[in-house]
């Protein structure tokens, strides 16, 4: 897969370096079932890019939160469509450096992307914050184009990165509404949390109405469920979640 190429990424911070999965055996704090998931559904972790002063002529940033020294773009191939979320986490809570995780499974490619902090109470580790995630696209998606870094802002490693992460949310809102969408980096991610989080609920309240036996819980859930697709369907100009 040629995917990658589409973001522009300067030559010279280009690596194609494997990872061992044994790091995150040794390094992360998994249970046994976690290291099984990684044996049996990675086949392989690849660093793609290192974006840093030396490679890409960007300056580093730190605050008080946060230190960015370096950005990375990681490729997760998997074997199955299964347990990706997690698996992301993994990566990104071991790996300190904030990144472009692509999983790629057959012809398909899935983008994660976080912002990290610093650990208060640990400052070798990193917190990893809100996760953003795009669902399965194809190499001729839009996404690529989104994520041209000739588009992004230069000033430092936080403003590089922090573009990514916004493109990410404005092709998510588009994918929603079915249309391209006049807003601003923070409304576009604003509008993408708050129908996440609504589709959460709903996803929910659904799994709560299979197990529900009695008749007027029945009724209560599926009101709920009435009022969340309501609010949906506001925000998305009536289109239903899936």
């Amino acid at each position: 897969m040629a995917y990658h190429h589409k973001l522009q990424i300067p030559s010279s911070c280009e690596i194609n370096q494997i990872i061992a999965k044994d790091l995150f055996y040794s390094q992360a704090q998994l249970t046994n079932k976690e290291k099984d998931l990684i044996k049996m559904n990675i086949s392989r972790i690849t660093c793609l890019y290192s974006l840093k002063p030396a490679t890409i002529n960007v300056k580093a940033y730190k605050d008080p939160l946060r230190e960015y020294e370096e950005l990375l773009v990681i490729q997760m191939a998997v074997r199955e469509d299964r347990s990706l979320d997690r698996l992301a986490e993994i990566l990104m809570r071991t790996i300190p450096y904030p990144m472009l995780l692509f999983a790629t499974w057959e012809e398909k490619i899935k983008l994660y992307a976080a912002h990290q902090r610093t650990n208060q109470n640990d400052p070798t580790k990193n917190t990893i914050e809100e996760v953003v995630a795009t669902d399965w696209v194809m190499e001729n998606s839009s996404l690529f184009e989104r994520l041209n870094i000739t588009n992004m802002r230069f000033r430092n490693l936080y403003a590089l990165y922090d573009d990514f992460v916004s493109a990410v949310y404005q092709f998510k809102v588009e994918e929603i509404l079915n249309h391209p969408a006049d807003l601003t980096p923070e409304e576009a991610r604003d509008l993408s949390l708050t129908i996440q989080r609504l589709d959460e609920e709903m996803t929910s309240l659904k799994g709560k109405l299979k197990r529900e036996t009695q008749f007027n819980r029945k009724m209560e859930l599926n009101i709920q469920m009435k009022k969340l697709e309501q609010q949906r369907q506001q925000l998305t100009g009536g289109k239903n979640h899936e």
